[in-house]
């Protein structure tokens, strides 16, 4: 039996290495709501450029009806004091000119009203991007704490290997393939992706 300094470091070996492991899985828990945040983000982006398309469409809708209200009212205007509106080449200019700044500038409430829409779209994708992006690091940054919390575990036990596995023990594990055959047995696999996610 081992004395109880020598116990003290392999249970301070086995812990840095628990310690580097769940380091790992909280980066992995941390991207996965990164990516989460920022999924909810991109749909309110979404949600905005609809709104503002929508609030464009109305607009440029009473802005067009704002325009057939005062060419009507110009033409009964100009009825009313006895120009005839198809002998009167400046007075059509004039009822032209109006219809089509109206149009002119409904045109761009619409294309204001598209392009923010789009640009919205592409701020959410660029979110949903940047979420995948910090879920595929957490995860990578799990896998890295499973490798060296691993070589921490196997690095600080190595010492004691005597102590934890006497002669008849050693001789078991190498009829077994070593100790790496016994890490990667599916008994081990199983255990460790049980234990882990």
């Amino acid at each position: 039996m081992a004395d109880p300094v020598t116990w003290t470091l392999i249970g301070s070996a086995v812990a840095g290495g628990a310690a580097t492991i769940m380091q790992g899985q909280a980066a992995a828990a941390q991207g996965r709501a990164q990516e989460k945040i920022n999924e909810y983000n991109a749909q309110q982006a979404k949600r905005q450029g609809e709104a503002r398309l929508a609030a464009a469409k109305i607009e440029a809708d009473r802005l067009g009806r704002k325009g057939a209200i005062i060419n009507a009212a110009n033409r009964a205007m100009a009825s009313k004091s006895g120009i005839s509106i198809s002998e009167s080449p400046s007075t059509l200019d004039v009822l032209a000119d109006t219809a089509f700044q109206f149009h002119l500038d409904q045109n761009y409430l619409l294309n204001q009203g598209m392009q923010d829409y789009i640009s919205t779209i592409n701020q959410g994708s660029l979110l949903r991007a940047e979420g995948a992006y910090a879920k595929a690091q957490g995860e990578q940054a799990r896998t890295m704490s499973y490798i060296a919390g691993g070589a921490q575990i196997g690095a600080g036990l190595y010492p004691y290997r005597n102590t934890l596995f006497p002669a008849g023990n050693q001789t078991a594990i190498k009829q077994a393939g070593g100790l790496s055959t016994v890490a990667n047995s599916p008994q081990v696999n199983d255990f460790m992706r049980n234990q882990w996610h």
